[in-house]
């Protein structure tokens, strides 16, 4: 099952990542509106089909369709109650918005989204690597993924209360720690570069600030919302606004919890492409300059093949491919430098057919 029966109990309603944000917003060290920062890197100009996975009661889509942007927005989410929510707060008439009900390792898009958005969520998915795999199939050429995540030493007190409270009640020991485990920032940019060749990190540096216990006792009561009868609810929440107080005392009166955010972008196309001299020509096949460092064309879902670097060092359109990247079909991913020894002048010819026959396909886009 892609997503744990507890995690669809928790989300099937808003109240509980309701509660979380309001935390965030309200007791926040810094005042960092992650819904900004994202929408400063995305760098949209306004016509973008954009995916949100994980979405939630759509607050992103609606942050986007404030900023003004008028492209296609999905909103992809396993909660049908979360969906319903973002469906009844869309904008009349907004028929470029839709809402669908699935989950991440099995969508059901074809390609053509410019983003596709997978913010504080792929923690939550059993297969990562099918996920990364799902979204890179439904990204339209030249598109990317931004993905967000928390670190694993975040918020250590909250997460010692947790787990207290949790064994003083004798509920299982699901804590926010070990949820974070399968996808965190300290790994986060290796997960993802397994499908992604080029993955940028940009981090926030953040803290929770508490001075009175029960905003604390409503955070952590909001990660196990819907997993316990409500009776055993209010008396963990009871506890737990005890509990506080009292660790709070021993603190000095101030709570104070690091948190930080991973924000990922990631793209298919490796843009660090070492330049290349033009020439009026493509040098001799069979020269030894020519043989000594061949070209590396890395095509999706198939082997590496190794080609020569006759059309990056005399022919125009490797301009083109560099920025583009992406030719169809094959996917062609990126061109990058690789020394290799020399290979025979019939290899090197096949090589340069197929690498000229892509970048033809190129140009006639």
């Amino acid at each position: 099952m892609p997503i744990s029966e507890d995690v669809q109990h928790q989300y099937a309603a808003s109240d509980p990542l309701k509660t979380r944000i309001e935390t965030h917003r309200l007791y926040s060290e810094r005042n960092v509106d992650l819904d900004g920062a994202v929408y400063k890197l995305m760098r949209l100009a306004g016509e973008e089909a954009i995916l949100d996975v994980g979405c939630g009661p759509g607050l992103f889509p609606r942050y986007l369709r404030a900023q003004g942007h008028a492209g296609r927005l999905v909103g992809y989410d396993q909660s049908a109650m979360m969906l319903a929510e973002g469906r009844g707060h869309a904008l009349v008439g907004d028929y470029a918005a839709g809402w669908v009900r699935g989950d991440a390792t099995t969508m059901p898009f074809k390609r053509g989204f410019d983003w596709v958005i997978a913010r504080h969520m792929l923690y939550h998915v059993s297969d990562i690597p099918t996920a990364l795999r799902e979204f890179a199939r439904v990204l339209a050429p030249g598109g990317c993924v931004l993905a967000t995540t928390n670190s694993r030493l975040d918020c250590e007190h909250i997460v010692r209360l947790t787990k207290d409270v949790l064994a003083a009640f004798g509920v299982d020991n699901h804590d926010r720690q070990s949820v974070l485990d399968p996808f965190a920032t300290e790994d986060a940019a290796a997960i993802l570069g397994t499908t992604f060749p080029h993955v940028e990190e940009t981090m926030l540096h953040n803290a929770f600030i508490f001075q009175q216990p029960e905003p604390v006792a409503a955070y952590v009561a909001s990660g196990f919302a819907g997993n316990v009868p409500d009776a055993e609810g209010q008396q963990m929440y009871a506890w737990l606004v005890a509990e506080a107080d009292c660790r709070l005392q021993v603190m000095g009166g101030v709570w104070r919890d690091s948190k930080d955010v991973g924000i990922y972008i990631c793209s298919l196309l490796l843009h660090q492409i070492p330049p290349q001299p033009h020439a009026a020509r493509p040098p001799d096949l069979g020269s030894q300059a020519c043989a000594r460092k061949l070209w590396r064309l890395v095509v999706a879902t198939q082997q590496v093949e190794l080609v020569p670097p006759a059309l990056a060092q005399g022919c125009g359109p490797v301009a083109d491919f560099a920025t583009f990247g992406q030719v169809q079909p094959p996917l062609v991913i990126a061109v990058e430098a690789q020394g290799q020894p020399p290979l025979g002048s019939q290899q090197r010819r096949d090589g340069w057919h197929k690498l000229a026959g892509a970048t033809s396909q190129l140009a006639l886009r």
